[in-house]
């Protein structure tokens, strides 16, 4: 691995967006900061025991109840990251072929070069739909498939589908990874599935249904049989103590999360209705990202640059624009600069 690694040339991620003025839409972030009661509550909560290691087991349970499965069905992990990389050093080896669509998130490609695999990559039509063919063409090839569901672009798999996957995949060993990331907005969990399919992992995160990304954590989800297993390849303390912290507090008020996902919801119906009016091809209507589609790459470009020199960002895909969804008053933020861009081209 070490001769692999050579190869590959990463950067650190920067962030240059302004923190005052910014609007930032185009890294699924929560739009809307959390209030200074809840910072200055949040705050309180672990500074006379940072030099103390401490005891996980509590957020165990309460992610048990949160998520309705038995704490043995559960692996606390850096991230949503982290439970892909287990993935990766337990049922991966070099030059085994995966699947996963595309665009997703970038540490899928990351790994793949790393563990040195044969990558199958599911693209995406103009109407936003996944290619199906190539899909089950491959499933009976691959050792793993990794599907975010919902992904960056919204192609929701039901779990009628998804049993069918799984079946398919199981003939040949295969394995199902469902990226629950983006869960919370309206698409259908398949954690129930862990119960009954034994080649089936399922990520979650505090990213984006709880709105923490800079906590960094996330979980794994399989059957016992499974994270007996696989729970012995973690580290010590899964997670750190602040960390923790954070997450038990947001689990013991659900309330908070609950409210926010409702004024994303709101904003998101907002988005959809403007983009009717202005018949605009959209996509998201379940998913904490929305996409406009653009047809000319020039006029995307051209309005994506508008919109950063007004300290609005969105993520640029040539063809579409992709945001993060947030309250009614953020999203009409945007809306009005869009609209003015579009007038412009």
């Amino acid at each position: 691995m070490f001769k692999q690694l050579a190869t590959i040339k990463r950067k650190r991620i920067t962030d240059k967006r302004n923190p005052e003025k910014g609007l930032f839409l185009n890294r699924a972030e929560r739009v809307q900061p959390f209030s200074k009661e809840i910072t200055k509550e949040i705050s309180s909560i672990f500074t006379n025991r940072l030099e103390k290691y401490y005891d996980i087991e509590p957020l165990y349970a309460k992610l048990s109840t949160y998520l309705k499965v038995d704490k043995d069905n559960i692996l606390l992990t850096n991230g949503a990251e982290e439970a892909i990389r287990y993935i990766f050093n337990i049922h991966i080896k070099a030059n085994d072929t995966i699947m996963f669509p595309i665009p997703t998130y970038g540490m899928y490609h990351v790994y793949s070069k790393i563990y040195n695999t044969n990558v199958i990559l599911l693209t995406y039509n103009q109407k936003f739909k996944i290619n199906k063919q190539v899909l089950y063409d491959n499933l009976s090839k691959v050792s793993v498939l990794f599907l975010p569901n919902p992904s960056h672009i919204e192609d929701i798999f039901a779990s009628t589908e998804i049993i069918n996957i799984l079946t398919i995949l199981n003939k040949n060993n295969g394995i199902l990874v469902i990226d629950e990331t983006y869960f919370g907005f309206g698409s259908e969990t398949m954690i129930e599935l862990i119960k009954s399919y034994k080649n089936l992992y399922v990520i979650r995160s505090f990213s984006k249904t709880f709105g923490l990304p800079s906590i960094r954590v996330g979980c794994l989800l399989s059957n016992s049989d499974n994270m007996t297993i696989i729970s012995n390849y973690r580290s010590a303390y899964e997670i750190s103590y602040p960390s923790l912290k954070i997450a038990e507090y947001f689990l013991d008020n659900y309330n908070i999360v609950d409210e926010y996902i409702n004024e994303c919801i709101k904003g998101r119906q907002f988005l959809m209705e403007e983009s009717l009016r202005l018949k605009i091809l959209f996509n998201g209507s379940h998913n904490y990202l929305f996409n406009l589609r653009i047809e000319n790459e020039d006029t995307c470009n051209n309005i994506c640059n508008e919109l950063e020199k007004n300290y609005i960002y969105v993520s640029n895909h040539k063809n579409y624009i992709g945001i993060t969804i947030g309250p009614v008053n953020y999203m009409k933020s945007f809306m009005k600069k869009f609209i003015e861009c579009l007038e412009k081209k």
